[in-house]
């Protein structure tokens, strides 16, 4: 691996592990706050609210931060490949190596992570639905992400 990949790693590295840090400070505050309604989210108060909103916000900055520079980082040192791939096959190579536990799991949250970002205040319960379904699906987001951030520690000796 050369210095520039090295270097693009180690960035994505410390951005995933920031984010990651921030999200998991912010589930342990909301906890008790779960499952929502519309009805308690409506009547938290302004620093509930700041935190719900950073662990949406993070959440979203992760599996960006993970899809558009850990994941092709990872593939281009593992596989000293810098060719323009499709991500798709990228994704099914780390999954073939690994370092990814599910291609499904992966389209899932973007898909959550997607509907998220586009949320409408007319659909409360939408909203309410899918932020759920992120913190009780937690786990199995953090089982597929953590794999690819001990990948990235090898490679670069940390």
């Amino acid at each position: 691996m050369g210095e520039v990949e090295r270097l693009k790693l180690i960035s994505a590295k410390h951005e995933c592990e920031k984010h990651e840090v921030r999200i998991l400070k912010a589930l342990e505050i909301l906890k008790p706050s779960f499952p929502l309604t519309v009805n308690n989210i409506n009547s938290f108060g302004d620093d509930r609210v700041a935190v719900l909103d950073q662990f949406l916000y993070r959440f979203a900055k992760l599996q960006d931060c993970i899809g558009l520079r850990l994941i092709p980082a990872l593939y281009e040192a593992l596989e000293n490949d810098d060719r323009a791939l499709a991500f798709i096959d990228i994704l099914n190579r780390l999954e073939k190596l690994g370092l990814l536990s599910s291609v499904n799991d992966w389209q899932f949250f973007r898909a959550l992570r997607n509907n998220l970002a586009h949320e409408y205040p007319e659909r409360e319960e939408d909203v309410v639905e899918a932020i759920n379904l992120l913190f009780f699906s937690w786990e199995r987001f953090y089982t597929l992400y953590q794999p690819l951030i001990k990948a990235a520690g090898d490679l670069i000796g940390s």
